[in-house]
């Protein structure tokens, strides 16, 4: 015998609860749905009482997880849209700023003028190498570099240089960079420039004032003038040197010849003197004869020193 409750069957009871849960709060919206199922349900004449309920029920039951699919499709769309929208934005921010990085590299014997997207200029000495990424130049000048290089500056935003040793920032100026192993020489040749090595305070250099730093003391040197007419004369070819060890003199005329000297000795010899890089025995002669040395040239790319 079927159990009875105040005259509404457990199946009646249960269809009522589920009706009562979804008329309420967050359940509007399935209420609705199932109405327009139970609605449009006609009891089948082949079908007891009992049975339709449970059709019914497991109609309902079906209404409300389309219900739930159709809100779960809504939440997918409202996260993961963005989402997928903002990953692509990155992957195209990534591939502009790739692409927009540029490499130069000056080898030996050669010398190259660059020009920056703001019109600055930088005139790379033999074996020298500049990267830098013209994505948002405007506000984001920086300069990766090592070697020799005379940069002329156009006003703007800050200007920043990065060598092995230190950092060079400017708003407006000419200088010369010496960058190459241990060395770092900087030379204003106008306006002025904050020269730092790395997480130190920063030195300011105005026009004709230049700076060293120093390998064994990590540190850079006191300021001091210096004459712009006689300095970077390696743009017009020609190098001079002051008490230089000749082992370092040689290194440049390998670097502006693009040949090997074989210098065998481990001396601390120092060089006063220069040369041009436009004939290699006259440059040879400018160096080993006041040195006292002789040379051999093997072939166009060696030179024996003896």
């Amino acid at each position: 015998m079927e159990k009875r409750k105040k005259g509404i069957t457990f199946e009646e009871k249960d269809l009522k609860d589920e009706v009562r849960k979804l008329e309420s709060g967050t359940g509007k919206h399935q209420f609705k749905k199932i109405i327009e199922i139970s609605s449009a349900y006609k009891v089948p004449q082949t079908k007891t009482k009992e049975e339709a309920w449970t059709d019914l029920h497991k109609k309902i039951r079906k209404g409300r997880q389309d219900v739930t699919i159709t809100r779960n499709i809504g939440i997918y769309k409202r996260i993961v849209y963005p989402l997928a929208a903002s990953i692509l934005l990155l992957m195209s921010i990534y591939v502009v700023y790739h692409y927009s990085i540029k490499s130069i590299i000056v080898p030996p014997g050669q010398q190259q003028t660059v020009l920056l997207p703001d019109s600055s200029t930088v005139l790379l000495n033999a074996d020298s190498r500049l990267r830098y990424s013209s994505f948002n130049w405007k506000n984001n000048r920086k300069i990766k570099f090592e070697g020799e290089a005379f940069f002329v500056v156009k006003k703007g935003g800050k200007f920043e240089v990065t060598c092995d040793h230190g950092l060079i920032s400017v708003l407006g100026t000419s200088f010369n960079i010496f960058s190459r192993q241990n060395d770092l020489e900087i030379e204003c040749f106008t306006g002025s420039i904050k020269v730092s090595a790395f997480n130190d305070s920063p030195v300011l250099l105005r026009g004709n004032e230049a700076i060293k730093y120093s390998n064994g003391t990590k540190q850079f040197t006191t300021p001091y003038e210096f004459d712009p007419e006689s300095a970077a004369t390696w743009r017009k070819g020609e190098y001079r040197f002051e008490q230089t060890p000749v082992r370092n003199v040689f290194d440049e005329l390998e670097r502006q010849f693009n040949i090997q000297v074989d210098y065998p000795y481990a001396d601390n010899r120092k060089y006063t003197g220069f040369f041009k890089n436009d004939d290699l025995k006259l440059a040879l002669d400018m160096i080993c004869i006041p040195m006292d040395l002789d040379y051999s040239i093997i072939d166009k790319n060696r030179v024996k020193i003896e």
